[in-house]
């Protein structure tokens, strides 16, 4: 049996991996800048996860 508690989460959120998918792509296909502003449309978990790895990463 494997469990995932998602409490232990350092975003809290079950979007972390996606938001972080997409972060990754986004730098490897060069369309990142230190100039780049992050817009997420939802209000669930991955705006929630998208912004702390922005954050952490430097980004708007």
């Amino acid at each position: 049996m494997y469990l995932k508690c998602e409490g232990f989460n350092f975003a809290g959120s079950i979007r972390l991996e996606a938001a972080a998918s997409a972060v990754t792509q986004t730098e490897k296909a060069g369309l990142l800048t230190e100039d780049s502003l992050f817009a997420e449309s939802s209000s669930d978990n991955l705006g929630v996860a998208l912004s702390i790895i922005a954050a952490n990463k430097g980004y708007r």
